[in-house]
């Protein structure tokens, strides 16, 4: 759970990753894991789902997903839908922010 109203104002984009713990190493991927997915819910309205990616489908040979982030402006927090799917590791993912 993420409250948006905690989140200090220094922070200006949350990135939310869906990663297989040593994936690669243990030769698992996203493709291999049965009916899994990832939503994004805003439980405010009433558990509003606002998106939805299905981890077995889309995943293929795939170890994470970028799934989405939440972006800071002038006007509150705007959503943006990602789904990128890669062959990464916690590390590697972290690496990049």
């Amino acid at each position: 759970f993420v409250n948006l109203n905690k989140i200090p104002s220094s922070v200006s984009r949350i990135v939310f990753n869906v990663v297989i713990y040593r994936g690669a190493e243990k030769k698992q991927t996203l493709g291999n894991v049965r009916n899994a997915y990832v939503r994004l819910v805003n439980v405010e309205h009433g558990e509003k789902e606002i998106c939805r990616y299905s981890l077995s489908e889309d995943g293929e040979n795939n170890t994470a997903v970028e799934f989405a982030e939440l972006v800071r402006t002038e006007n509150g927090w705007q959503f943006h839908a990602i789904g990128h799917y890669t062959r990464a590791s916690i590390s590697s993912l972290c690496n990049q922010y």
